[in-house]
């Protein structure tokens, strides 16, 4: 979200079609950013997390590759296409990591979803003050490039783990049914 509000307002829209169009454009972002949060809500009660959020990894490491190669010049498409396409991958990941945090940390929310927020406050310092020495498109495609194997293998080891404990409570439930039917085991308890 810095590149777009900083680097991107910048380079790609007022260097190309003028500063007047910077509200416009931003303004797209954050329609499609809210509009992107509802629907990603809807389609997570259909679709696997894991598969949405690799989705969107996707489509969000093209659209930063497309930036890498696109070579500036004036055009109203870009300029607009751009930032929509930003705000639903950036409501896809909020509300995707935000759910998950909720249901991991389902005990501790209070601190998880603090925890959240700062990291995401520092990284968008972070990015404000890389983006004076580099061009900081390199370090979000590296970043997406890590946390996509990792959002990845965090969702399969959390789906172990609800395996374990639906296995063991299905168990427990089995044997006292099996229990409770079995004249034998009565038996032995009287």
């Amino acid at each position: 979200m810095a590149y777009l509000f900083g680097s991107f307002t910048l380079l790609c829209i007022t260097e190309c079609v003028g500063v007047k169009w910077v509200g416009f454009t931003l303004m797209c972002y954050g329609v499609s950013s809210a509009v992107g949060s509802f629907a990603t809500g809807k389609v997570l009660s259909h679709v696997p997390r894991f598969i949405v959020m690799s989705l969107n990894m996707l489509l969000m490491l093209a659209l930063l590759v497309f930036l890498l190669v696109w070579e500036r010049q004036p055009s109203y498409w870009v300029v607009f296409i751009v930032p929509i396409l930003w705000g639903i991958c950036d409501s896809v990941w909020n509300t995707t990591t935000t759910s998950f945090y909720g249901i991991v940390f389902e005990g501790n929310r209070d601190t998880a979803y603090s925890v959240q927020r700062c990291w995401q406050a520092l990284g968008f310092s972070v990015s404000f003050v890389c983006s004076l020495f580099f061009n900081t498109l390199w370090l979000l495609v590296s970043l997406y490039v890590v946390t996509m194997p990792l959002f990845i293998v965090a969702e399969w080891r959390y789906g172990q783990e609800m395996k374990k404990i639906f296995s063991k409570c299905h168990n427990n439930k089995n044997a006292e049914v099996i229990g409770a039917s079995n004249p034998l085991s009565q038996a032995a308890s009287m």
